[in-house]
């Protein structure tokens, strides 16, 4: 489950090939593909509820124009 703000997010993320849980697995943070943007989402695991339930809440969206996949930094050996 995840509230409208969320919903919202992860819409405007779009495809998405890389996700990472927090250490202490209250925290999502998901990197768009092509949209050069990353999200990070408040997790809550409810393991009460039958099937148990994910719910995401709260959100940080960053965008940078230096997340393009797509091209290479100076001075980097890999290519797109």
């Amino acid at each position: 489950m995840a509230d409208a703000g969320v919903a919202s997010a992860i819409r405007r993320l779009g495809r998405t090939e890389d996700v990472r849980l927090s250490r202490c697995g209250r925290r999502l943070a998901l990197a768009g593909y092509g949209t050069n943007r990353a999200l990070v989402v408040d997790v809550r695991i409810d393991t009460a509820a039958d099937p148990p339930c994910v719910h995401l809440s709260g959100r940080l969206e960053i965008s940078s124009p230096s997340f393009d996949h797509r091209t290479v930094s100076p001075g980097s050996t890999s290519t797109p």
